[in-house]
């Protein structure tokens, strides 16, 4: 696949912590970029390791490449950009993806960690599209959860450690999925469900949306690998 896709030249112009557990990093780019909600791209790490990351830019074409991290893994990725410093160069591949937004009426997306990233713009997408939108978004701690105010919709959090000042949700992202599953039984076939994150949640939330009867051309997701 890599020989068929265009090579691009960047420079790190940012990285700065978004939570305990989240970076976020822009890229600089020679060239305008373009890409669709949920493309990634595949960055060269140390020159010639190839790794995936989705793009969370909310506008294309872009000289700006906006990527999330998930900093507690123990992969090479997340170790070489933890702390990479503005002005490094690093090359990538153009965009690409199969992970894809569909324009509908009600669209309701669940991520936990850096899997935020590709329903960022999404998200943007669905509110310029006046769909009626819900976000679920699951972390270990307080600690972990990203500032995601610039979405302007209201998130439904959730926590599986917390401390004692906690008063949110508590328990996997799936619980608090089910519960609004359980108040809008009537429109649930009318609902297109965007999942992203790593492939326990995604397993235990497809589950629970095909007991739902949920029809499978309504669930769109993207499984990461630690």
């Amino acid at each position: 696949m890599f020989d068929s896709l265009k090579k691009h030249k960047g420079v790190i112009y940012s990285n700065k912590k978004l939570s305990n557990t989240l970076n976020h990093i822009v890229i600089k780019t020679e060239d305008y970029i373009s890409f669709e909600p949920g493309d990634y791209i595949t960055l060269f790490i140390g020159g010639y390791v190839p790794r995936n990351y989705s793009i969370a830019n909310i506008s294309s074409p872009s000289k700006n490449i906006e990527i999330i991290i998930n900093t507690s893994t123990p992969g090479v990725g997340a170790r070489e950009l933890k702390d990479i410093k503005s002005g490094v160069e690093i090359n990538f591949l153009e965009p690409f993806g199969n992970f894809k937004y569909k324009k509908n009426k009600y669209s309701w997306f669940i991520a936990v960690g850096s899997g935020i990233s590709p329903l960022i713009p999404m998200i943007h997408q669905a509110k310029i599209d006046l769909s009626n939108i819900k976000i679920f978004f699951g972390a270990r701690e307080e600690f972990d959860i990203p500032d995601l105010s610039f979405l302007d919709i209201p998130i439904n959090y959730t926590i599986t450690k917390p401390s004692d000042e906690w008063k949110g949700d508590v328990g996997r992202v799936q619980l608090i999925l089910k519960k609004e599953l359980d108040k809008n039984k009537n429109i649930l076939n009318k609902i297109y469900f965007y999942i992203c994150g790593q492939p326990i949640m995604i397993n235990h939330t497809l589950d629970l949306l095909q007991n739902n009867n949920i029809k499978n051309e309504n669930i769109i997701f993207e499984k990461y690998s630690l």
